[in-house]
């Protein structure tokens, strides 16, 4: 762990319950999981752990101060290029404003909370439940978010800017990963 932030010990993450999809929605997610077609990546931001990391971290005593969720930043819980499940929250420090990005990453993510990701996504019933968060586990990192981003992509008039050979550059390749799913539980 990182001791900018001074903070050690657990976080006791709540994970809300759900209920069960209805049975139709299940079966559609089923067979978009089945046909290699995956979970929308979309999720990472609006699964139920990443629903309840804004609520979790949303005031947490330090000492002398606080941390907060970064108010321009959604917690994200996915899996990396590497097949790991991650947990991504922005912090802020009220002692000094400046922000924290906090990674858990692969065995750092409790398997409980990687079980009720994947059920939420397959549409299943999950029950409330709690998991401890190490903060010792987490990679703790000076955040580059800012409240406003200058763009690199326009020239000195406001306009897109525009290669010697034409191009603008197009569209990016995605940089997000496929949803955890029940064979990587396995």
């Amino acid at each position: 762990m990182s001791t900018i932030a001074g903070i050690k010990g657990v976080v006791r993450f709540a994970i809300k319950g759900q209920e069960a999809r209805p049975a139709w929605e299940r079966k559609m997610l089923a067979n978009a999981l089945n046909n290699g077609q995956g979970a929308p990546n979309d999720l990472r931001f609006q699964c139920r752990i990443a629903q309840d990391a804004r609520e979790n971290f949303a005031d947490i005593s330090v000492p002398g101060g606080t941390l907060s969720v970064h108010q321009k930043s959604k917690p994200q819980f996915g899996r990396t290029r590497n097949g790991e499940a991650y947990l991504t929250v922005v912090l802020v420090d009220s002692r000094d404003g400046q922000s924290y990005k906090v990674r858990w990453t692969g065995d750092a993510v409790p398997r409980k909370m990687q079980e009720v990701a994947v059920k939420h996504d397959e549409g299943k019933r999950v029950a409330a439940t709690r998991v401890a968060l190490r903060w010792e586990d987490a990679e703790i990192v000076p955040s580059d978010h800012a409240d406003h981003r200058a763009r690199h992509d326009l020239n000195e008039s406001g306009e897109i800017r525009v290669r010697a050979n034409g191009r603008t550059g197009g569209p990016k390749p995605s940089r997000c990963f496929d949803r955890l799913c029940a064979t990587d539980l396995a």
